[in-house]
């Protein structure tokens, strides 16, 4: 008897299925785990088909090594052909997907966590009535008490969480009550935990269930709602692990194959996200209030003689902030940006002419639009005051740590960031990068964005958008506090549209600049990262797919040794599905990539 399997490794795109050979007195189900020999070593397989095999009889195949769980199922049907189309749609093997989900089983000790019953492993019932609905919440509490208040012990629920943090605030909020019945999921998870959790799912144990974007794949029984926390955050984008998606391009599939309603919840989603809710008519309810923060010129100051990196406003604020015993948090882009050009009289930084982006120091003698690329000469002088003052800026942190230890020497000065997350309890201002605004607690008397044009000027399609994001969520994350921004562009259109709150009217001008340079969503964005080899091979893989790519209706957005990122209508997928099929699998495809 033979059976096909998907081994449980990383394998290439065009290598899915393999045939073993197994005793006829084995009983092994569909969907069901066997330990193979692979190579000089074992590895776990799952079971895709046990039919007899037409095979002919020359042909002579590894045995199995073992089922596991006594041959029991281990996945449901609408969950494998879930997986089967999003790994035939993101042009990778199915392996993959199975692999980064299941949990690590034992191969040395037996399974018996599951008696399922084979007529539980049945498709969700369709239901034509399944809805999407966007609540842009107006704070962190807000959110999550609206969540809270729709879970129910009677339907089976998914709550996506974009980080680690978000699971464990909502799991301390759910009822006591609720508790039972609830399961969380995310590879953070000892492993024993993990398996017993996949093994709930399974057999419909819990109704609840919490975990990161990967929890989607799970094995549910008739999932009637999905809860999407924070959706457009990060955590929910594209990452370095393969595969490579954004959950905004799976609600799709989730409505296919599962029929689930589906409850976004956000401080800023996407402007493809909105576009499609537009489009599509679906609920959109907006509980937001205008944000209540202070907006200091800092050209203003420079012509009041005030030289320093912090505003007079500020530092009286934080002064003042530090005798309440609050903490005050400082934030700057750890890298800054050397590449900035800007008078120093009157605050003028060079903007693109073709569609508003900001430019950036290309070399000594040009400027280049870090969005269109669009090139231009460095001006001599100012276009706007005539000053000759035009300076090359960077603000770090290490810098701005410096700083303020001379105006502030008696108090307790720290520096976090994704690799320095170590805040001590008696730290009394803390300056941090964006990677701490999802990390916010409400212990800070104040919240100032030190060089808020570093995050407009980020040379990017989605700069704007990204801003908003940034100033909107860390404002709203912290509603009880002091709030500041300090600009050399205070006549900015973002700061009224955040002054005055109104998103609507921020996505109409966004959605109108890009249909002007065709940029998402009303094209396609896909990324190629090649994995390097060699700088001459790369050259040469570069110019042989760009010679593929180049077509009318391509538009390449950058070119190096290791990435492409190119455009195009979405009516043209088809025709550019059928040549990144085509490529070589030391080439990663990344589709809506979440930055280029």
């Amino acid at each position: 008897m033979i059976i096909t399997v998907i081994p449980l490794i990383k394998l290439p795109r065009n290598l899915v299925y393999f045939d073993y050979e197994i005793s006829p007195d084995i009983s092994i189900d569909k969907y069901s785990l066997v330990i193979v020999p692979w190579r000089k070593t074992k590895i776990f397989a799952l079971v895709v088909d046990n039919k007899k095999s037409q095979l002919k009889a020359k042909i002579n195949l590894k045995k199995i090594i073992k089922p596991v769980n006594q041959g029991r199922p281990i996945a449901t049907p609408t969950q494998f052909k879930l997986i089967d189309q999003l790994a035939k749609d993101f042009l990778t093997s199915p392996s993959i997907w199975w692999k980064n989900l299941l949990p690590q089983f034992p191969k040395k000790s037996e399974i018996n966590l599951t008696n399922i019953e084979k007529n539980k492993l049945i498709e969700n019932k369709i239901k034509n009535n399944h809805k999407m609905k966007l609540e842009l919440s107006n704070s962190f509490d807000d959110m999550v008490a609206s969540l809270i208040s729709k879970i129910n012990k009677d339907d089976q629920q998914l709550i996506l969480c974009p980080e680690l943090v978000d699971i464990d605030i909502l799991y301390k909020k759910i009822p006591l009550e609720l508790k039972q019945v609830t399961a969380i999921y995310h590879k953070g998870l000892k492993n024993k935990e993990l398996i017993n959790n996949y093994f709930k799912i399974l057999n419909n144990e819990v109704k609840i269930i919490i975990g990161t974007k990967l929890s989607f794949l799970l094995p549910f029984h008739n999932l009637k709602t999905i809860y999407v926390f924070k959706s457009e955050n990060y955590g929910f984008s594209s990452n370095s692990q393969n595969p490579r998606y954004n959950l905004d391009s799976i609600y799709n599939y989730l409505n296919k194959f599962y029929q689930a309603n589906i409850i976004l919840y956000s401080f800023s989603p996407w402007v493809d996200t909105y576009a499609y809710f537009k489009k599509e008519k679906q609920e959109i309810t907006d509980k937001q209030m205008p944000l209540n923060f202070k907006l200091i010129d800092m050209t203003l100051e420079k012509k009041a003689n005030n030289f320093s990196y912090l505003s007079w406003p500020l530092e009286q604020a934080i002064k003042n902030t530090l005798n309440t015993n609050k903490k005050c948090l400082l934030l700057v882009n750890r890298k800054g940006y050397k590449q900035k050009l800007y008078c120093q009289d009157c605050g003028w930084s060079p903007s693109c002419e073709q569609c508003g982006g900001y430019l950036k120091l290309k070399d000594f003698n040009s400027l280049q639009c870090g969005i269109c690329q669009t090139a231009y000469p460095v001006p001599e002088i100012c276009p706007h005051c005539k000053s000759v003052r035009l300076k090359n800026y960077g603000l770090t942190n290490q810098i701005l740590v410096e700083n303020l230890k001379k105006i502030f020497q008696q108090k307790q000065i720290v520096f976090v960031d994704n690799e320095n997350k170590f805040l001590p309890d008696n730290s009394k201002i803390v300056v941090a990068t964006k990677y701490f605004v999802s990390h916010l607690k409400n212990d800070f008397g104040l919240i100032a964005f030190i060089d808020a044009d570093q995050e407009l000027v980020t040379y990017n399609f989605r700069s704007f958008e990204l801003a908003w994001q940034f100033f909107n969520n860390a404002f709203r994350m912290l509603a009880d506090c002091q709030k500041f921004v300090q600009t050399k562009k205070a006549d900015h259109y973002l700061w009224d549209y955040l002054l005055n709150y109104s998103y609507h009217k921020f996505w109409l001008k966004e959605m109108s600049w890009r249909k002007k340079m065709n940029f998402p969503p009303y094209s396609k964005i896909i990324k190629l990262i090649i994995k390097k080899v060699n700088e001459n091979k790369n050259k040469t893989t570069v110019g042989q797919i760009i010679s593929k790519l180049s077509c009318n209706f391509i538009k390449f957005i950058s070119i190096n040794n290791l990435e492409i990122v190119f455009s195009f209508p979405a009516d043209k997928y088809k025709d550019v599905y059928k040549i990144l099929s085509k490529l070589p699998e030391y080439i990663i495809i990344e589709f809506n990539p979440y930055e280029i």
